[in-house]
């Protein structure tokens, strides 16, 4: 069975219900050498669906005249290692992408034939021009559709279409003629659409899906746009079809003519995660999780849709414009885990109303999502304004926002109607506080393994493991938050208590207090025995998947290497913790195991050596410029080297050997824009010396970081033993 249909819930993949949870990735902006390293990212992420544009112009630069199809425009490849990698794919092939692409990917010949972003419609020569793009693509894709099993489920006709800058020219009419165009080149999954036809909605054979951005670069810069925790309005638009967010805000791009120049706090991601979840979510796909860098000439240009982007496609995204990965992706990455350890509950769970009996304290705000048997509470600790993030120096900041300071929400408490009627309410031993800028989802009699029951937790839930001789389930709360866990547990089955770990209570549920930080744990001899471990935020944001292992380490760890960034001239040793699904027949070197806990810590030593560029400061006119020269000895032992600036400038750009490599528009001297030096110079090899020039206009604040980035290997055995080296 090969086809993707749908239901008010969720999308139904092959027979089964799923919750689509999607990145947006842009192979065009992106080196195709990197695209594997990305989707490893993105698989580590818990995504299971990978979202891209097709840029029109960058494919028919001439009337009639297609580019090959190769190298970085090489579409079908990249979706066929989106299938091979286990991602569904969602085609966004326009003609209008936007995308902060040149005139949204509309090609100059027939902007200068008079077809413009405004009045696209219903054209004969237009129409006659998209027929023949449509044919162009589906002659690549058409048989990657999931109904021809392939992993394509869904395609994008056009986007922002009524939007206020260009009216309603052909309104639905010309939706459906570039709908009947797809059905007659073969595209036979369902089409979605993002535009403002309002007046026609629920458009017939299309699935309206929405975007959510509570910080934009578009607005006035004070403002915060709330989401609400409520039902979406467009459930009730179209009832029979799931809600789906097709751009939800990974991040922000910023022009260099933009009156908002934001700097996107990490903690938005999970505000935007469970908000859409209270709405009624089906399925939700951050745009982007992958920035990347526009090719030469095909930035968005003023005069098409108002603003000047400049070639850097950073986006602030998780994965960032040249791999390296913001504080977001951790975020993302658990509720990824959570995602991918309970989707069924997801995709079938809808927005509860009434079954808050009570919350406390006053301006909590809270949702319910039920599947009619298990639940998530979700609690939302914001102000209407913008909060400031933090001010740690890797963490991406919030700054120059009006705010009131909310602060941290102690002894909260919440009453729940069930379905079966009755009441629950928690926590019943613990203190519970939510701290500012917090949202959280949690469980509410979620089923666990071997016929155990969550009843409810003041932790969230990062992931559960069905191994042969242990169930792993992994909880998280913030460090120093002390939790309350309430198991239903058959009298039978006895309890083991390690690290800071107590029972309150014995009575119709078993009561614990658990302690994040220690791996406090209990263990369940259930048939296997099931461990329960609670990790901090930090650790839960630095999980990875190594084999069938569950690793914990401070650097990324992907296709069994890790990479580390740090700065020159120190030694660090690292704990990588596995949590192992069985017992390895012989334990690694060096290797710290507890037979409780089934885990094997292993110190890691990475050294970062010494670099010695030549540096060189002046002032041209209005620029601030810096000289960095690098010697083939600076590249001896490392991989790269990573460029750290932050810059009150407006305006600052960054040149390796004279050709631009990033740029930055953000006047923000906490924010750090970033590349690393040979893969932006795609130097093949270190033989030679490197020259990097930044400059900054009029910029008061102008500081450089020159960081080592090396890697080692993560050997993995059968036994799921893990072990790296340099």
């Amino acid at each position: 069975m090969n086809n993707i249909t749908y239901d008010s819930t969720s999308f139904i993949i092959n027979g089964k219900k799923v919750f689509l949870y999607s990145g947006e990735i842009h192979y065009f902006r992106i080196n195709p050498q990197e695209w594997r390293r990305r989707l490893l990212l993105a698989g580590q992420a818990g995504l299971n669906t990978v979202s891209t544009y097709i840029p029109w112009n960058f494919y028919e630069p001439e009337k009639g005249n297609f580019l090959d199809w190769k190298g970085q425009r090489d579409l079908r490849g990249f979706v066929q290692l989106c299938g091979q990698m286990g991602f569904w794919v969602i085609l966004r092939p326009g003609p209008f992408i936007h995308a902060e692409w040149r005139h949204g990917g509309l090609p100059d010949w027939l902007l200068a034939e008079g077809i413009t972003v405004v009045n696209r419609a219903n054209q004969p020569s237009y129409l006659a021009a998209v027929r023949r793009w449509f044919e162009a693509v589906f002659s690549q894709v058409r048989d990657l559709q999931i109904t021809h099993g392939g992993p394509i489920i869904l395609v994008q006709v056009d986007n922002e279409y009524g939007q206020d800058w260009n009216g309603k020219y052909g309104g639905l009419e010309y939706l459906n003629n570039l709908k009947e165009m797809m059905r007659d080149l073969g595209v036979d999954v369902p089409l979605i659409e993002m535009n403002e036809v309002k007046e026609a909605w629920p458009l017939e054979d299309f699935i309206h899906v929405v975007g959510a951005y509570p910080l934009n670069s578009w607005s006035d810069r004070q403002k915060f746009h709330p989401l609400s925790l409520s039902p979406s309005p467009i459930r009730d638009i179209q009832p029979s079809q799931p809600l789906f967010a097709i751009e939800a805000g990974g991040g922000m791009y910023v022009a260099r003519n933009s009156p908002n120049k934001p700097v996107i706090p990490s903690h938005l991601t999970e505000y935007i995660f469970w908000s859409f979840v209270g709405q009624g979510g089906g399925g939700i796909n951050w745009y982007v999780f992958s920035g990347g860098t526009n090719p030469p000439g095909f930035q968005e240009v003023e005069g098409a849709l108002s603003w000047e982007t400049g070639r850097s496609y950073d986006f602030q995204a998780a994965i960032r414009e040249y791999g390296q990965l913001h504080p977001r992706f951790g975020i993302a990455k658990r509720l990824g885990w959570f995602i991918h350890s309970f989707n069924e509950f997801f995709a079938a769970s809808q927005p509860a109303e009434g079954a808050i009996g009570s919350i406390a304290p006053a301006g909590l705000e809270a949702a319910v999502r039920s599947d009619g048997k298990s639940a998530l509470v979700i609690l939302r600790n914001y102000d209407t304004e913008l909060p400031r993030e933090s001010t740690d120096a890797t963490e991406v900041v919030a700054d120059n926002y009006a705010r009131r300071h909310r602060g941290k929400l102690k002894n909260v408490r919440v009453s729940l109607k069930k379905p079966d009627g009755g009441q629950l309410s928690f926590p019943q031993f613990v203190s519970y506080d939510i701290s500012e800028n917090r949202t959280v989802g949690l469980p509410v009699e979620m089923s666990l393994p071997s016929g155990l029951t969550l009843a409810y937790a003041t932790a969230e839930i990062l992931s559960v493991k069905h191994w042969m001789v242990r169930n792993l389930v992994l909880l998280y709360s913030d460090s120093g938050q002390p939790v309350e866990v309430a198991l239903r547990v058959p009298s039978s089955v006895a309890h083991e208590l390690v690290g800071e770990t107590e029972c309150l209570s014995e009575n119709s549920l078993r009561v614990f207090k658990m302690n994040p930080g220690n791996l406090s744990t209990i263990l369940l001899n259930t048939d296997p025995i099931t461990q329960i471990t609670l990790l901090t935020r930090w650790q839960a944001e630095n999980v990875w998947q190594v084999g069938r292992a569950v690793a914990i380490f401070a650097f990324p760890l992907i296709d069994n290497r890790y990479e580390a960034t740090a700065p020159p001239d120190i030694h660090i040793t690292e704990p990588l913790v596995l949590f192992l699904p069985e017992i390895p027949g012989e334990l690694p070197e060096g290797c710290s195991w507890n037979e409780q806990l089934h885990t094997c810590t292993l110190p890691v030593n990475i050294s970062f050596p010494a670099i010695k560029p030549t540096i060189q400061q002046h002032r041209e006119g209005d620029w601030q410029i810096t000289e960095l020269l690098f010697q083939p000895s600076d590249f001896k032992d490392i991989d790269d080297i990573l460029i750290r600036v932050r810059s009150s400038s407006q305006e600052a750009y960054a040149y390796v050997n004279d050709v631009w490599v990033s740029e930055s528009f953000i006047p923000d001297p906490l924010y750090s824009w970033e590349f690393k030096v040979l893969q932006a110079a795609r130097a093949e090899s270190k033989q030679g010396s490197v020259k990097v020039v930044l400059k900054s206009r009029e910029a008061e604040v102008f500081e450089v970081q020159a960081l080592c980035v090396v890697s080692g290997s993560c050997f993995q055995s059968d036994d799921s033993e893990g072990v790296c080296s340099r």
